[in-house]
């Protein structure tokens, strides 16, 4: 992509700008960047699993940058996100890993010129972790999962050595926030360790720390492309979490970034839009879309020309803010646009049943169509194909399990 002003149109944020003048570019645009940096679940140059990519080399940090096995401080918590590479939970309370982080963001500032916000990726607890095999000390990637056998303490289980708490890491990873030089976007906001909490850790963090510009729901409401897929994870508990981590980071007047890291099937796009229409506020949601533009290199889908304004109710602070009589999900707009030009109201209608089929409520339009989505591209445009239409068929009357629509005039 060179001409970035046109990009504009489409893209708000970048991620990892490649070198300097690609940077100035990009901002020259009037699109904002970001650099990355992941002190969380960190990596390196670990001789069982090496990340030459690494931002900061967590391999060079002293033991009490992470987490440790009680009366073991050299056996740090570890795990492998890939099966590849080896990672260590950070502490962001610990001073030597505060420093690294600075210093890393400072070498991408000084490398890379003016940044608008930095990444912290895997902003998780290690309870919220997503891989179900953690070790004291370094384990080993097995290509397809981690092993412990050779790790010098085992497998690790909860609750993870004597330093950390949940409270613990939330007041490190505010400490961590405030001290950047730039702004912070927090990944990890669709995290989740069930029957543990209803929000995620990160979500106050990202709410309310200093410096914190907001948070990120990393695959949240669209799931991934591999396999079948799993209703669960946009019904339920999993949908309620990720809808109160997201309200109350919006709620709190910061900005939300939802990724699609990789689904590009039309109709799951669609379902996941309903969804976020739930927790969309036009001042502070972003949608990154990785895998739409694949010809012109704006990630942006279609459908992110559309734009929901005057909602009938407050802003909702929960899902029982949502709830309709039937058990539906309902948030309602006076005023939609797609792509600058009225569409009049529109609707999002959720049914948070995994199992259930429950009943549209009464709304207060009658709205006869649903909303369809075409192709992988922001527009018919630059070599890409994409486009919204307004007039699918109207929505059943009674929602299956797990389904959600977009509803229009």
């Amino acid at each position: 992509m060179s001409n970035w002003s046109a990009a504009a149109k489409y893209v708000d944020l970048v991620f990892g700008p490649w070198g300097a003048s690609y940077n100035a570019a990009v901002r020259a645009g009037g699109i904002m960047t970001a650099g990355y940096i992941d002190v969380n679940l960190c990596s390196g140059s670990f001789p069982n699993g090496s990340n030459p990519y690494a931002e900061p080399d967590c391999a060079k940090l002293s033991s009490d940058a992470f987490y440790s096995q009680s009366g073991n401080p050299q056996n740090a918590l570890s795990a492998s996100y890939n099966g590849q590479i080896v990672d260590e939970f950070g502490n962001p309370a610990s001073a030597s890993l505060q420093a690294a982080a600075l210093a890393a963001v400072q070498a991408q500032l000084a490398g890379l010129g003016p940044l608008d916000l930095v990444q912290f990726d895997d902003a998780a607890t290690p309870d919220e972790y997503y891989q179900p095999t953690k070790c004291w000390g370094d384990g080993t990637p097995t290509g397809s999962g981690y092993s412990c056998n050779v790790a010098p303490g085992g497998t690790a289980t909860a609750p993870y050595g004597s330093v950390y708490s949940r409270s613990q890491w939330k007041s490190g990873e505010a400490a961590l926030t405030a001290m950047m030089p730039i702004p912070v976007v927090l990944n990890g906001v669709g995290a989740s360790a069930q029957g543990k909490e209803t929000s995620a850790a990160v979500a106050s963090v990202a709410a309310s720390a200093g410096n914190a510009w907001g948070g990120e729901c990393d695959t949240c409401f669209f799931g991934t492309s591999a396999g079948v897929a799993n209703q669960w994870a946009w019904s339920g508990p999993l949908l309620d979490n990720n809808l109160t981590s997201v309200m109350s980071v919006v709620a709190a007047g910061r900005n939300l970034i939802v990724v699609n890291e990789d689904v590009t099937d039309t109709g799951r796009r669609a379902r996941a839009l309903a969804d976020i229409m739930l927790i969309y506020d036009p001042n502070h949601v972003y949608v990154a879309n990785a895998p739409c533009g694949g010809v012109s290199h704006i990630h942006a889908c279609a459908e992110q020309g559309l734009t929901f304004y005057a909602p009938r109710k407050p802003y909702p602070t929960s899902p029982s803010a949502l709830a309709s009589n039937t058990g539906v999900y309902v948030r309602e707009f006076g005023a939609c646009y797609n792509r600058g030009s009225a569409i009049g109201p529109c609707a999002a209608v959720v049914n948070p049943d995994p199992t259930g089929s429950h009943a549209i409520p009464l709304l207060s339009t009658i709205y006869r169509h649903t909303l369809v989505l075409q192709g992988t591209g922001p527009c018919n445009c630059y070599g890409d194909s994409g486009a919204v239409a307004l007039n699918g068929p109207s929505a059943p009357a009674v929602l299956s399990a797990a389904s959600g629509y977009v509803l229009l005039p």
